[in-house]
């Protein structure tokens, strides 16, 4: 990921963090600007920590975090999503102002994202979509990851001069897969 598109991709979870939250109140009482205190604190759990694209979003995150007086409070799940469901029950009992969340499977997180909700804790989802009915998620912040698969096609075929074998392998079960895998699929 580029280094213009990591920051317009984290600053932008930082806008749709400051909107949501501003509904919010904080856990300090006042006006924190200009102090040491945190305006709000988020959880945030992501697929993994052990590739570039999550390393790249996570450190400018923290970063815009930073810079906004956000406290973050950072997991991974590594693509395990009873893992990541217990993680969002601990930032439920932390009582985080926000939980911003790249989901291990966009359609098995949903009762965690309903435990938020009930526990009027904003979601905001990076990168994955949650794939779920009747939950609330505030925001999302993405980019169009079927076309992002046509031009990976594309690239392919032009790669192969237009003839060769091509194996993908996916995550099935995480929605951004799923869409650059039907865009890569619909190029060949």
């Amino acid at each position: 990921m580029t280094y213009a598109i990591r920051k317009l991709f984290s600053f932008g979870l930082v806008v749709c963090l400051s909107l949501g939250l501003s509904a919010c109140t904080p856990k300090e009482a006042g006006d924190s600007s200009g102090s040491d205190i945190p305006v709000a604190t988020v959880g945030v759990t992501v697929l993994t920590m052990t590739h570039p694209f999550f390393l790249d979003l996570v450190e400018e995150l923290k970063a815009e975090a930073e810079r906004s007086n956000i406290e973050v409070v950072l997991v991974s799940s590594e693509f395990d999503v009873a893992r990541q469901k217990d993680q969002m029950s601990d930032f439920i009992v932390q009582q985080v102002d926000a939980i911003i969340l790249c989901p291990s499977d966009s359609k098995a997180i949903g009762t965690a994202i309903q435990e938020a909700n009930a526990a009027g804790i904003p979601v905001f989802t990076a990168d994955i979509a949650a794939l779920v009915d009747d939950v609330a998620v505030v925001g999302h912040i993405g980019i169009d990851n079927f076309n992002g698969g046509v031009m990976a096609g594309e690239t392919a075929i032009e790669a192969l001069g237009g003839a060769g074998k091509v194996a993908i392998v996916d995550h099935p079960e995480v929605e951004s897969v799923i869409q650059r895998t039907s865009g890569f699929l619909k190029a060949l």
